[in-house]
């Protein structure tokens, strides 16, 4: 079965006869703990089992990719709010990308990692550029922001994808900015490209004939 964590509901007796007390300061403690076993500061359970179910929550995020996926649509990311970036799921951080990544061996690891988050994502990645691991939005300088989107680029052409601008924060002192990225393979995009164009009603004949299929 699995092993449930227990809340310390340790208590004392209130000394005006009323409930007892949480005892202050009290660890956790398994929740099928030997009551024989008691430490000494004589703390008991409230009961003889006592178990704290961990909620969503209480829990990293797993994957961000649907709630930034919302944000997106709405035109509305919260910079201010991410969370810790997660091992798996579609959203990777990257709070820099330099020069030196695009070396041969950086260049692979993160083209390995991009797999991985297309992967994820069902054929769709999110980079986050100037977001730290812990979902802290710094935000990057000009300069090392077109390097860091270049180095994306190389690295997504390298996966035949592309990479699409989806959201820019505002500009922060020094002019640091983060900026969010959608990753696909180049065919999908085009596909999308292609249906957003036959959809306006004043499309051309001509962009009909070079989309169609």
């Amino acid at each position: 079965p699995p092993a449930f964590v227990a809340d310390a509901l340790a208590t004392e007796p209130s000394r005006g006869g009323g409930p007892p007390l949480r005892k202050q300061g009290a660890s956790t403690r398994t929740a099928r703990e030997d009551p024989r076993a008691a430490p000494a500061g004589g703390f008991v359970f409230s009961g003889s089992e006592v178990f704290a179910l961990r909620t969503v929550g209480d829990d990293d995020e797993v994957d961000f990719g649907p709630r930034l996926r919302a944000m997106l649509r709405e035109r509305r990311v919260d910079w201010g709010d991410l969370p810790k970036e997660s091992d798996d799921g579609c959203v990777e951080y990257k709070s820099r990308l330099s020069s030196e990544h695009a070396c041969a061996e950086r260049a692979q690891r993160l083209a390995t990692q991009m797999k991985f988050r297309l992967g994820e994502g069902g054929g769709t990645a999110f980079y986050l550029l100037g977001v730290a691991d812990s979902g802290a939005a710094n935000g990057l300088p000009k300069s090392e922001h077109s390097t860091a989107v270049r180095v994306l680029m190389a690295v997504a052409a390298e996966m035949r994808c592309v990479v699409l601008l989806e959201a820019l924060s505002e500009s922060r002192r020094g002019g640091r900015r983060c900026s969010a990225w959608r990753v696909e393979p180049r065919g999908a995009a085009l596909g999308r490209a292609r249906d957003l164009l036959l959809a306006e009603e004043d499309a051309s004949p001509r962009v009909r004939a070079v989309f169609a299929p």
